[in-house]
């Protein structure tokens, strides 16, 4: 079966570098859908300036373009803080036998030993790891990663968790806190932000130095 790979982020804003990148990893692996789920209130930062529904209204018009990338609401909706772990359950007993592929960049995989019940995410999901801008792979690694790093993207259909992919795809060097700073000095980003989220941020005036993203 083909696996279904999973995106967390704030997507505060969102922008193309949590789009293009994921595609190209759609077409190396022949992942056919990415489930894009924001964070309504992240376990492992604090709480985004905007609000969870600002966010989600953002993310699903930046996929509506992309039908193989769907925006997904259960954190949204799910009370609490927002843990990784409890959303690959839900996705496991929603989607059965399919395997499951959590993208990670670089620098949240290397964070990931300080998640809640990280040593669970193995369990339920392999992981493919991406290169992020100013996140290199250390020179020394765990064993158990670099056991996995030997894995072909194969793995990918063959075991619905349990190993980890590190893949290199075109980066693009967008950063949403450099956004937010420099949409709050009233500066536009037409080629960093899809258009109708540009609309939309500015309609709301999410960002800006006088706005509230309540």
């Amino acid at each position: 079966m083909r696996p279904i790979g999973v995106f967390g982020g704030t997507f505060d804003p969102i922008h193309v570098g949590h789009i293009m990148p994921v595609l190209d990893i759609c077409e190396l692996t022949g992942i056919e859908q990415v489930r894009y789920v924001p964070n309504a209130r992240p376990s492992h930062r604090g709480t985004p300036r905007t609000a969870p529904e600002h966010r989600w209204n953002m993310t699903v018009l930046a996929l509506a373009d992309y039908p193989q990338l769907v925006a997904d609401d259960r954190e949204i909706n799910r009370p609490g803080k927002s843990f990784m772990v409890p959303t690959l359950r839900s996705m496991r007993s929603e989607f059965g036998l399919r395997p499951l592929s959590l993208i990670l960049g670089m620098d949240a995989f290397l964070q990931i030993t300080q998640w809640y019940w990280w040593a669970e995410i193995l369990k339920l999901a392999n992981i493919i790891v991406i290169n992020r801008p100013g996140a290199k792979v250390p020179a020394v690694l765990p064993v158990w990663w670099s056991r996995a790093l030997k894995s072909h993207t194969r793995v990918l259909y063959e075991r619905m968790s349990g190993n980890i992919v590190h893949l290199d795809v075109p980066l693009i060097d967008v950063s949403a806190t450099r956004l937010r700073i420099s949409m709050s000095r009233g500066e536009e980003h037409p080629d960093a932000l899809p258009a109708e989220v540009a609309k939309y941020i500015s309609e709301h005036q999410l960002y800006s130095a006088s706005g509230v993203a309540g």
